[in-house]
């Protein structure tokens, strides 16, 4: 590594989103535009990627990451060292002084942030408490503070892990300017962010001079009009974040791999989590990590690469491909996971093509039920106890080990749903659009801009004002233009409180056919396989009952369903809604329409129907979990690991080219030497020439930008081939340039 000569780089767009998909481009894989987010459609699904985030984050690991306090249950739980902390409320600020009184220094922090906003490091007496807790509550969410003991003289450190391999290390140092004897602080303050400016990363965080800067610079005893002595270093702020003025250097090959397997043990700790950065503190990233000699800050899902990419000293890793290369796996995955025939678990079965006739005596007496559990949860828990596992509870969360992984639900929600196929389903929109696409029926309707209320009203009146009103959940059924007004003025009121995460845009509100012939049944997919189907009706008294209907629908139903829920990846547990007529009749004679897909599906409508037989869901879940965590290993293996991110020297502008003449001494001739030498060679990929002298040395030239291969050159030629026995290796340096490719002369 060099961190005494300062990168330079070709002024260029680094967005994530834009660089992945210029990679894709590259090797002949389309991407499409869905508003913010990228798809990439598959034989049998899509896709989704937005920035270094894709279809294989899931739901639960994104709030996790998102939950500092939470992810710090999780890591503490997997035996990993993090920082002394407690959470406190907006109206509990006496308490949180009192906390950072008893701890050596102190961090203030919002629970949910990022780019180290509101973060305050080296908290001490009120003053600065005051301060750093009104910062922290003015950019916090949900007006919630962390407190936690600041680890002192710490090194910060982003470790970038994608599927549970470390592939690159950045370190942050925290904001400095260096005197040069003849500059002031202020003057120098500029020049090193007209620095930053030409740097593609590091332009989007300047150093800012503010009151804390000035406060900072003072503890040194300097003001911003003081001229340093040369070499004289001058901190400007304890935080260390390139969105504040952190410099940032590649230190992948100086990190002990034990520091390493810490950041992939922290990943493997966040079920669902396969690509993350992250912030840990060491006094010393070279040596063995203890308990007490490094902290892990936080985690991030959406894992910032333009530190890795472009490191203001070292060299930059080409992390775009690494990631790209991990979506296509993933893609790959999905579709073996499509053609796998045989489960462990039962999927729904028919014993004709027509199904068996519905028996009408189901709904002459409901079931009655001498205990109902109703906690989700709490089915889960007693049939993997069952099975032979344990679980756990952290908060709201069921946390299951099972073999060497881990599983987290949230109800019927599980740490392998994706966080973008949750993002798809909860859009009307791109449900919809997705569902025709794949040449599935949806029901009659149309989505309009909640300014259309004319243009709605007037399609209801066309379809005779049988319609249904929705967005999201919320649903609403009218058949006057009075009810039409109340529920358009209701539903605009949901859809504008409705904060979309950054990616999708809102549409509007859908209006449907409303059919009272019509009856809704919801097919239950696990893993890609119908498992059970229930139908709604209403009592007389108005109150929705439920049949399980599973041994009597038509078996056509069922692949729709399915295809249904595979419109995008990681819906491993979903429901889909199915308006039709008669559901034990073939669709294509009774048509059909799909309302949408349910998110979290409740399986208590299955384990206690109203009518029919009741059916364990919790037992199919708990086998498709045991099912997957072999699978994934088998995949593992299967596909392959992943390595470190490449060098990327091309992207340097002031990258020199490395030439060196080597001397190889010692019984050298006669043993294959040369071929073997140009073999080594082309694998480094080093330019040059190879022959002999009179003195029967082997004279190898080597050229390369890549310093590190000569290095690995050398020692190849130090062990030369089976027969040789090498004495020595000498190293010179070559002026003159070589010509491209390796040969024997």
């Amino acid at each position: 590594m060099n961190t005494k000569k300062m990168n330079q780089y070709k002024m260029e767009k680094i967005t994530t989103s834009y660089q992945l998909k210029k990679y894709f481009t590259s090797i002949d894989v389309p991407v499409k535009h869905i508003d913010l987010y990228r798809m990439i459609k598959t034989p049998f699904s899509r896709a989704i990627f937005f920035s270094s985030d894709n279809s294989s984050l899931g739901y639960t690991a994104r709030r996790i990451c998102g939950d500092k306090y939470l992810q710090k249950d999780f890591l503490e739980k997997a035996g990993i060292s993090v920082a002394k902390s407690k959470l406190f409320e907006a109206n509990e600020k006496e308490e949180a002084r009192a906390f950072a009184k008893n701890l050596p220094s102190a961090v203030v922090k919002p629970l949910f942030g990022n780019q180290a906003k509101g973060v305050s490091i080296g908290v001490e007496g009120d003053l600065e408490f005051d301060r750093a807790w009104d910062e922290a509550i003015n950019v916090s969410r949900y007006k919630k503070v962390l407190v936690e003991e600041n680890f002192q003289n710490g090194i910060l450190a982003r470790y970038l892990v994608v599927n549970g391999k470390c592939i690159s290390v950045v370190e942050f140092t925290a904001p400095f300017v260096t005197g040069n004897g003849k500059d002031t602080i202020e003057e120098l303050i500029e020049q090193k962010n007209q620095i930053r400016k030409l740097n593609p990363h590091l332009k989007g965080g300047l150093l800012v001079i503010n009151d804390h800067t000035k406060k900072t610079i003072k503890n040194q005893g300097y003001d911003l009009s003081d001229i340093p002595q040369k070499g004289e270093e001058i901190l400007l702020d304890h935080k260390a974040n390139p969105n504040v003025g952190s410099d940032t250097i590649d230190i992948t090959d100086d990190v002990h791999p034990l520091f390493k397997k810490v950041a992939e043990d922290a990943t493997k700790a966040i079920p669902g989590l396969y690509i993350a950065g992250i912030d840990l503190l060491a006094h010393d990233h070279t040596i063995e990590p203890k308990k007490d000699n490094y902290n892990i800050i936080e985690m991030n899902n959406k894992a910032g690469l333009g530190a890795h990419a472009y490191p203001l000293y070292g060299y930059p890793r080409n992390v775009i491909k690494i990631i790209g290369n991990h979506l296509l796996k993933l893609i790959k995955i999905d579709n073996l996971n499509t053609h796998i025939k045989s489960i462990p678990y039962e999927s729904h079965k028919t014993e004709n093509n027509e199904g068996r006739k519905f028996d009408l005596n189901l709904l002459k007496i409901p079931n009655q039920y001498d205990q109902i559990i109703d906690s989700t949860n709490e089915l889960l828990s007693k049939e993997f106890e069952k099975a032979g596992y344990q679980g756990y509870n952290i908060r709201d969360l069921f946390v299951v080990p099972i073999d060497d992984e881990l599983m987290v639900f949230q109800g019927t929600r599980t740490s392998n749903f994706s966080f973008f196929a949750n993002q798809i389903v909860d859009h009307q929109y791109w449900t919809r659009e997705f569902l025709k696409e794949d040449n599935l029926a949806v029901t009659e309707g149309r989505i309009f801009k909640v300014s259309e209320e004319e243009a709605a009203l007037e399609y209801a009146r066309n379809l005779n004002m049988r319609v249904q009103l929705s967005y999201r959940d919320k649903g609403m059924v009218v058949s006057i233009e009075e009810d039409f007004y109340r529920a358009w003025t209701d539903l605009s009121r949901t859809y504008k409180k409705h904060k979309l995460k950054k990616g999708l845009k809102k549409k509007g509100l859908l209006v449907t056919k409303f059919n009272t012939a019509d009856v809704k049944s919801r097919y239950l997919i696990i893993d890609g396989r119908c498992i059970g189907v229930v139908q709604y009706k209403t009592s007389p008294n108005r109150k929705i009952e439920t049949i399980n209907i599973t041994p009597y629908v038509h078996p056509n139903f069922i692949k729709i369903a399915e295809k249904a829920a595979r419109i995008v990846i990681g819906l491993d547990i979903v429901g889909v809604d199915i308006i039709s007529t008669d559901h034990f009749s073939n669709p294509e004679k009774v048509g059909y329409g799909i309302e949408g897909l349910k998110l979290k599906p409740s399986i208590h409508e299955f384990h206690y129907p109203t009518y029919g037989e009741p059916q364990n869901i919790a037992k199919s879940i708990v086998d498709y979990s045991i099912h997957w965590a072999g699978r994934k290993k088998y995949y593992n293996e299967l596909i392959g690991p992943i390595k470190e991110a490449e060098l990327n020297p091309e992207k340097l502008l002031n990258h020199q080219t490395h030439k060196v003449r080597y001397l190889v001494k010692g019984d050298v001739k006669n043993v294959g030497f040369k071929e073997w030498t140009k073999r080594q060679a082309l694998k480094l990929d080093l330019d040059g020439f190879c022959r002999y002298r009179w003195n029967n040395t082997l004279e190898v030239v080597a050229s390369t930008k890549r310093e590190e291969n000569l290095i690995v050159f050398k020692k190849l030629l130090e062990l030369g081939p089976r027969n040789a026995k090498v004495d020595k290796v000498l190293v010179k340096n070559r002026k003159r340039n070589v010509d491209s490719g390796f040969e024997i002369i």
